[in-house]
């Protein structure tokens, strides 16, 4: 799982570096981000993989 004293802040800045580097919109990179978490968790989760679906799911959690 992600560890930082502030996961919004951190991945906020990573997603401000991604679009500063490809011009892509800031926001829709922290939207998929999101989305790509809680689909990565629920796909794990499906095919046996609780426990690392499970921390996908719960870094999704983090970042709303």
């Amino acid at each position: 799982m992600l560890r930082a004293d502030d996961v919004v802040v951190l991945t906020r800045e990573w997603s401000a570096r991604l679009a500063g580097a490809t011009g892509a919109d800031e926001q829709a990179i922290w939207e998929w981000g999101l989305i790509h978490r809680v689909t990565t968790g629920l796909y794990l989760m499906r095919h046996g993989h609780r426990e690392e679906g499970r921390a996908f799911l719960a870094s999704a959690e983090l970042l709303v």
